[in-house]
């Protein structure tokens, strides 16, 4: 619902017919997040109570542990979210046991990846539960070395190769950075001379992103970035990725105003 009469909708119907399916629910039987859906106590056939869970979909609802069901009636009462770690709740799923306490476990996943893609390798992604002791290992391959491990919002979380941690209650993604130990050399000139400063030149380590900038004089003006014949770029300030040694040329033309 969005509290509105026109935006409350059925979710789905559980027990299809007239009958109820969450009818003689009791204070026991409440509704309870656990990861990202809510799970609760129905009915399919009016008498024998389940877990369901749903995540909002008419897909997405569906009977959870069918497979612990040795007599008519499990009657799941008591739901409680751990702090996300689980889900606990009492069944009785026995017949010669009764009414115990049972828990779900639903693990969450670390994403791993290696920046650039053939500068390392990294170990250690996954489902974990929460709680779980994580170590997450990069190693860098010939000509590369590791850098820092950064995480989704691209804040870096560690400049050790090893990174641990205790698993959270959501997944997670990690980042492994990589440079290469060979440099690379980026020559810069001016054409004429006398036309311009230009700036981003240097030597640098292979695969760095770098951006080059072309600053016409007074009496000139930009033409073009070109690598022997080849134009490169129609922009005064240009960025890419240096994998090989380059030789570059900022061309102006004399102003005609």
């Amino acid at each position: 619902t969005n509290g509105t009469s026109e935006g409350t909708v059925m979710v789905k119907d559980i027990n299809p017919g007239t009958e109820s399916s969450m009818s003689g629910v009791n204070k026991d039987n409440n509704l309870v997040t656990y990861h990202n859906k809510i799970h609760f106590a129905a009915t399919p056939n009016s008498y024998n109570y389940h877990i369901f869970r749903t995540d909002g979909t008419v897909e997405g609802a569906e009977m959870i542990l069918p497979e612990l069901v040795t007599q008519p009636n499990p009657d799941p009462k008591n739901l409680f979210n751990a702090a996300e770690r689980a889900l606990y709740f009492s069944a009785d799923y026995h017949i010669p046991v009764g009414r115990e306490l049972y828990k779900i476990e639903i693990p969450y996943q670390v994403t791993t990846f290696a920046t650039p893609a053939t500068g390392g390798v990294v170990t250690g992604a996954g489902s974990y539960l929460v709680g779980d002791k994580v170590t997450l290992t990069a190693l860098p391959v010939a000509n590369f070395e590791f850098v820092n491990w950064i995480n989704s919002s691209g804040a870096e979380v560690s400049t050790t190769a090893a990174l641990n941690f205790t698993m959270p209650n959501r997944n997670v993604t990690y980042t492994a950075n990589f440079r290469s130990t060979i440099n690379r050399n980026l020559t810069l000139t001016a054409s004429p001379a006398a036309g311009d400063t230009v700036k981003g030149g240097g030597s640098y380590p292979s695969g760095t992103w770098v951006t080059i900038e072309a600053s016409p004089n007074s009496g000139y003006e930009f033409v073009n970035w070109t690598e022997g014949t080849s134009i490169i770029s129609t922009n005064t300030e240009y960025s890419f990725s240096l994998e090989k040694d380059r030789n570059l040329t900022a061309n102006f033309k004399q102003s005609t105003v």
